[in-house]
């Protein structure tokens, strides 16, 4: 059986981050009512959605460029120097309305709801009573009494019926039949001037600006805001169960001048934008200072942080706050940037599976650096490999591997540069290919590219 075993220090944790992503998935999924469709799933289905994931309980689109035809890199390359639209149906909208919308609002939320003006945006972050954060959605404030949660990956829905479960506060919490899409890129504004007409001027509408317009018929609210850094507009429709095929067909006759493409949200855009994503890069066991959301907790306005009003985990995150500005750090684990190098990650989950690459550097960062500690190995800083260049090298991995059962392993080399190592250090690696490719258990032996690599990784 095999051993989560990691290094780091996850005692922040009740429980710990699963830094062993591993194995294969060729399942298919059944189809469940639990899991629902979007309305606009079949049309991105017929615009060529090949791959999906799960989000807020609703297939998510992937993937519409297959790897033999470039892959996310296609998509990617749309997005940089054209348009791109992406159906996000599965943010979900929470309408919280009523008389009492603002405090209650103001009481789930780290910043200063009071702030936020009406037909407005914001990005925001709830937390619980721990300091925890539960969902880092955008926050739209529609009128005086009505705002929507554009949510993020959790069940925030049911969380804040839960809150007002006792109807402390007079509004009514429920979602709503609104879907967005995004429309992001370069040409983003000159696609969306051509969908609204004269109904909006676009160009003075601010980042998180909102705007009610009419998109091929149909009522939608605009919002100049995008999971992706580059410029950018998401189109919340209502009634988008019965109107949704308007809406999409609309955007992809506009779109034909502009080069609009239908793509996937490209997570590598994101990540180059320094965007975060709920449950992947945080999660309710994080507070916002780990994951540099410091700044949301008491947010009252440009260049201030003293909101007056009491909120779920404002105790717990002022004292934090307070820790931090005396030198003392009260948590362990801290989100960090992280340059790699080699050749690019170019797709998804599919190169854990299909090929070795996201997997390689990521566990050669992580786990083979951190968890068995190769200090004797060199590092080639062109492609961030451990490099066995000696025969000393080739001992001391023979002595730490022979510490673990091999069945815990996957076995993963690189063939070896010949200006780099003695025929001899060659000959002993290919021996310990061969080797293990007739050890039960062992996963696999995989040869990539031309960097000279050997290391494990768990199985």
């Amino acid at each position: 059986m095999s051993i989560h075993f990691t290094s780091v220090d996850q005692s922040d944790r009740q429980v710990p981050y699963n830094l062993r992503q591993s194995g294969e998935t060729p399942v298919e999924m059944l189809i469940f009512t639990r899991v629902r469709k979007s309305p606009y799933w079949h049309l991105s289905v017929e615009a060529g959605c090949w791959r999906a994931t799960i989000y807020n309980r609703i297939y998510h689109p992937f993937g519409y460029v297959k790897p033999e035809n470039g892959g996310p890199m296609v998509e990617y390359d749309a997005i940089k120097n054209h348009v791109t639209m992406w159906d996000v149906a599965v943010e979900r909208q929470i309408m919280v309305k009523g008389p009492d919308s603002e405090s209650f609002v103001d009481y789930v939320i780290t910043r200063d709801a009071t702030e936020i003006k009406p037909m407005s945006a914001k990005y925001v972050v709830l937390c619980n009573n721990k300091g925890g954060v539960l969902n880092d959605p955008v926050l739209l404030r529609i009128s005086k009494d009505e705002f929507w949660f554009s949510l993020a990956d959790s069940d925030v829905g049911m969380y804040l019926q839960g809150v007002n479960h006792d109807n402390r506060f007079d509004v009514e919490v429920e979602e709503i039949d609104v879907c967005p899409i995004q429309i992001q890129g370069p040409k983003s504004l000159a696609l969306m001037k051509d969908l609204v007409g004269g109904q909006v001027d676009l160009e003075k509408l601010p980042f998180y600006g909102l705007a009610e317009a009419k998109i091929g018929g149909r009522v939608c609210i605009i919002s100049r805001t995008g999971f992706s850094g580059e410029s950018g507009f998401e189109i919340y429709l209502y009634n988008a169960t019965l109107h949704a095929e308007d809406l999409w067909y609309a955007v992809l006759e506009a779109g034909k001048k502009h080069q609009l493409m239908v793509t996937a949200p490209p997570h590598c855009r994101r990540i180059q934008a320094g965007i975060l994503s709920w449950g992947q890069d945080m999660d309710n066991q994080h507070n916002p200072f780990q994951c540099n959301l410091g700044y949301q907790v008491s947010h009252s306005g440009r260049g201030k942080w003293d909101k007056q009003g009491d909120y779920i985990g404002k105790k717990v995150l002022e004292k934090i706050r307070s820790d931090l500005r005396e030198g003392k750090k009260p948590y362990k684990l801290q989100l960090v940037g992280l340059k790699m190098g080699g050749k690019p990650i170019e797709d998804f989950a599919d190169l854990v599976t299909g090929s070795p690459r996201t997997v390689l550097f990521i566990v050669a960062s992580f786990l083979v650096f951190s968890s068995f500690n190769l200090k004797d190995f060199k590092l080639d800083a062109s492609s961030d490999s451990l490099v066995l260049e000696t025969d000393d090298d080739l001992k001391y991995y023979r002595e730490i591997s022979a510490d673990y059962s091999s069945s815990d392993f996957l076995i993963v080399i690189f063939e070896p540069k010949k200006d780099l190592f003695s025929k001899e250090v060659i000959s002993q690696v290919r021996s310990m290919v061969d080797s293990f490719t007739n050890i039960e258990g062992v996963n696999s032996v995989l040869s990539y590219l031309d960097a000279p690599l050997l290391f494990l990784v768990r199985s």
